[in-house]
């Protein structure tokens, strides 16, 4: 009887074991297309904030802006 109870246990583990890599392998395939649709996301954001010149949209394509990227104010204004 023992013997039985660990085959089942065993069959069990195999099934939960096989469900959940079938489960990981899906969420590895979302994630990968979660990832490609942020790359056209950000392609399309800056090539709007090009299009449309505004550095309003610029924290959507660089959320860290490097300062020296950065025109000074006098020379802005001007």
């Amino acid at each position: 009887m023992k013997t039985t109870e660990t085959c089942d246990r065993c069959c069990l583990l195999q099934t939960e074991c096989w469900r959940l890599a079938q489960r990981l392998a899906d969420l590895e395939q979302r994630l990968a297309h979660l990832a490609e649709d942020l790359d056209l996301t950000r392609w399309v954001a800056k090539r709007l904030a090009q299009t449309v010149g505004a550095r309003a949209l610029a924290h959507i394509v660089d959320p860290d802006p490097d300062p020296e990227d950065e025109e000074p104010a006098a020379e802005a204004s001007a």
